[in-house]
């Protein structure tokens, strides 16, 4: 794959995805570890949903660091740069590898902050559909 195919995959050109961006910082990670395409395309895909779900949690849950979230939700495989072999396969091995690619970028304090983003959302979820006032429903394309 080409560093032309990484660039297609995270800018979705001539696509019909219409999926949102993802944030810079994810882009220039990507980019600098020379990511696999098909994994910045699960990445946009996967940050597209959680930035649909934050959309929709809207001003139900006001203490939501949504920015956080979908840092989060962009950069949640980047290990697979180091592992690529658990794109298509089993595999943990790139979560430690995900860590240590971003620590030793630096990502440190975003770091702190990406441990507990994801059990935020899950907890605000639980308790919103809990709360009887449902699910998202799915964005039309």
């Amino acid at each position: 794959m080409t560093s032309d195919d990484l660039r297609r995959a995270l800018a979705d050109e001539g696509g019909s995805l219409r999926l949102r961006p993802l944030p810079t910082l994810a882009v220039s990670l990507l980019t600098e570890l020379g990511a696999p395409p098909r994994l910045a395309a699960h990445l946009r895909a996967v940050h597209d949903v959680a930035a649909q779900i934050v959309d929709w949690l809207g001003d139900r849950c006001p203490d939501l660091d949504a920015p956080t979230l979908l840092l989060a939700a962009a950069l949640h495989d980047i290990g697979k740069v180091r592992h690529p072999e658990e794109l298509s396969g089993p595999g943990s091995s790139h979560e430690d590898g995900g860590y240590e690619l971003l620590r030793a970028r630096a990502v440190d304090e975003r770091l702190k902050e990406l441990r507990v983003a994801g059990p935020a959302l899950v907890n605000a979820l639980q308790q919103l559909i809990g709360s009887g006032r449902g699910a998202p429903k799915a964005r039309k394309a």
